[in-house]
């Protein structure tokens, strides 16, 4: 199942996909959930992860007594062509060079624990979005990666217990001003201000739940640049499994639901370039698009 907001950010409405079909849930919360006390389901995705309400159970249970009244069909929509951005997560937590090949290509020691860094919330934008950057930044790089969405949080979560805290996955490019950042690590400064710019963190534009993802994690990742192939990996390969990570990044920041943790890129990172079309692609978890514009500003 996947989950995702369309119409206009002034008036969203959350969808459902179920089967190959889609399903307009954001209305009639009643008549869907049988409950009038719950978040505001037409505005605000971030909210309802938080009362769980799209945990599998629940999900599982609602349409099956939706079918069973057979009332499903009722909120039956065509495929949404566009999407809003799925929410506004309060932490976006990201994991260097958790993918060997991606850290000899930068001609970096494979670490010996999980490098962690963040990308603020301003920087989110949708599917579908121009990401704009001024030239004066100098080369900025793509890097296509497979995001967590945790749905419940917490603080010392055993890896025996990480995958319980994840409500999902989508997909997320964390766009690096690559020259910034190495002049910043010479200096022995963080990489903030490179991973940072408005918008250096497209996302989404659905998130897949957890129930119907297979562990450990067995995902295929692919980017490409005008259609062409740029990355391709898969997280077999990563150095780190979600349980440690979920695990080591609890031990020192309290997760909270929504927040996203962005598991790192494999290799084939390259720079971007004015007016290239950049496309993420999972088969699990969907396909996030977004053009880029090379600016004088």
């Amino acid at each position: 199942m996947k989950i995702g907001r369309i119409g206009e950010e002034s008036n969203p409405t959350i969808v459902l996909e179920l089967d190959g079909k889609w399903f307009n849930i954001g209305g009639g919360l009643e008549s869907i959930w049988g409950v009038t006390d719950e978040p505001d389901v037409e505005h605000n995705l971030l909210e309802w992860i938080e009362h769980g309400m799209f945990g599998p159970e629940k999900i599982a249970r609602v349409v099956s007594q939706l079918n069973e009244k057979g009332t499903l069909d009722r909120f039956h929509i065509p495929e949404p062509r566009e999407f809003l951005m799925v929410y506004t997560p309060r932490q976006i937590i990201c994991v260097g060079r958790n993918y060997a090949d991606h850290a000899k290509e930068l001609g970096h020691e494979v670490p010996e624990s999980p490098i962690l860094f963040n990308k603020l919330p301003s920087t989110c934008v949708g599917g579908g979005q121009t990401v704009s950057v001024p030239k004066s930044m100098g080369q900025v790089d793509y890097e296509g990666e497979i995001a967590i969405v945790i749905g419940k949080g917490g603080t010392d979560i055993t890896q025996m217990e990480a995958i319980e805290h994840i409500a999902g996955y989508t997909l997320l490019n964390d766009i690096t001003a690559r020259e910034m950042q190495g002049k910043l690590k010479s200096n022995g400064h963080p990489w903030m201000m490179a991973k940072n710019y408005p918008g250096f963190c497209p996302f989404g534009p659905t998130i897949r739940l957890v129930d119907e993802i297979s562990h450990p994690l067995a995902l295929d990742l692919r980017l490409s640049v005008n259609g062409e192939e740029r990355q391709n990996g898969t997280t077999r390969d990563f150095l780190f499994p979600l349980p440690r990570l979920i695990s080591s990044i609890s031990e020192h920041i309290p997760l909270l639901p929504g927040d996203l943790i962005a598991t790192g890129t494999p290799a084939g990172v390259g720079p971007l370039k004015d007016g290239d079309d950049v496309v993420i692609f999972c088969p699990e978890i969907g396909t996030l698009n977004h053009s880029v514009k090379i600016s004088s500003k």
